[in-house]
């Protein structure tokens, strides 16, 4: 499952952050996997001890530590090279390059658990360094994270299916732009996507359509420039089993169910239920109307009651408390308890009981879903 939008501030890597270790806490005799495919790296500081940094410029805590324990052979980077590679088979009076299944996934994780004990020991973590991970040398070009390539996301996909039984999921970051060849990798890998979006109109539709991308590049549609060319190229493979709002107001921290039926895991307000509903019908209507978009969307091939119910949440606002800690820390809310956490930049507080059940229970929904 890979995590993709447009741009940044979403809450992309965030959520796909909670959700990764929810998952990982549901299922402890299980294994999940986690790749971070940004060139920002910010899932890989999450895991690894947090976002904070210790001065401007600086790199954050986890991204420090990542670069103290791991190396460009043993990242992201290392991996993609590796998979890059393939073995020459010939064909005919060519030759093409096939996926080499011997790859072992797992020579390029770092247990997060073993730096930051807020993260379960069942998760692992394919991680990357920012700038020192996909910043080519001058004598490098076409670098496994510069050009996507087909047979890249084969042999991906054929070293994921090698991983041992007992791994349940496989979690993709991606890039904060969309036509990243780190972002078409995942698609081109993934059975599914995961699209956290603003509940702002105007953002909502740059999903389907941009100024122009074909002048400016950067701001490519997730939907219309990337993931129509893959499929008429052959090579998208995740469809969009979800769609979540994220950063959505709390009224109550009781379940809803809207007008057109996108069950909710907390109370928003009216307005923003209204609104909600209203990018739901959009998006609807655009999969009712051209089946090329349709075929995008797990269900966009049914009724409109269907594909709103399967395919739209929200994920809460959370209290500027509990997100700081979160992010700063590194403390997934799955784990995180009501004692008093400090982190680097001075913000120390704890959550209440009441406030951090609601947050764990909508977390754990979302996860389920």
């Amino acid at each position: 499952m890979c995590f993709c939008n447009n741009r940044g501030g979403v809450g992309k890597t965030f959520t796909l952050f909670q959700i990764a270790c929810a998952v990982a806490v549901a299922n402890p005799d299980k294994k999940v996997l986690v790749f971070d495919f940004s060139i920002y790296s910010d899932l890989t500081a999450l895991f690894l001890g947090g976002t904070t940094a210790s001065g401007a410029f600086a790199a954050s805590t986890g991204l420090v530590l990542c670069r103290e324990n791991t190396t460009a052979e043993t990242r992201v980077e290392g991996l993609l090279r590796r998979l890059s590679e393939g073995k020459k088979k010939s064909i005919g009076l060519g030759f093409f390059r096939a996926p080499d299944v011997a790859i072992d996934l797992l020579s390029f994780t770092v247990q997060p658990f073993a730096y930051n004990r807020s993260i379960p020991a069942n998760l692992l973590l394919v991680p990357s360094a920012g700038t020192e991970s996909f910043v080519a040398k001058e004598s490098e070009k076409n670098t496994p994270w510069s050009v996507f390539k087909p047979t890249t996301a084969d042999a991906l996909r054929c070293a994921i299916k090698t991983l041992p039984g007992d791994f349940i999921s496989a979690f993709f970051d991606t890039d904060h732009l969309a036509s990243s060849p780190l972002t078409e990798l995942a698609l081109a890998t993934c059975d599914s996507c995961v699209v956290p979006c603003p509940t702002d109109t105007a953002e909502f539709q740059r999903l389907y359509q941009t100024p122009n991308a074909t002048t400016f590049h950067g701001v490519e549609s997730l939907f219309s420039d990337v993931m129509l060319p893959m499929t008429a190229r052959g090579h998208l493979r995740a469809r969009v089993t979800k769609m979540i709002f994220s950063k959505v107001p709390s009224i109550k921290n009781e379940p809803l169910v809207t007008a057109a039926g996108i069950r909710i895991p907390f109370t928003p307000n009216v307005i923003t239920c209204r609104q909600i509903d209203s990018l739901a019908s959009l998006a609807w209507e655009v999969c009712d109307k051209n089946p090329r978009y349709a075929a995008l969307f797990a269900h966009g091939s049914t009724s409109q009651e269907i594909f709103t119910a399967e395919t739209f949440s929200a994920f809460k606002l959370m209290p500027d408390l509990a997100r700081s800690i979160s992010a700063q820390r590194g403390v997934p809310i799955c784990t995180m308890t009501t004692e008093t956490y400090t982190t680097a930049s001075g913000i120390s507080g704890s959550i209440t009981g009441t406030v951090l059940k609601a947050l764990v229970s909508e977390i754990e929904k979302l996860a389920s879903s």
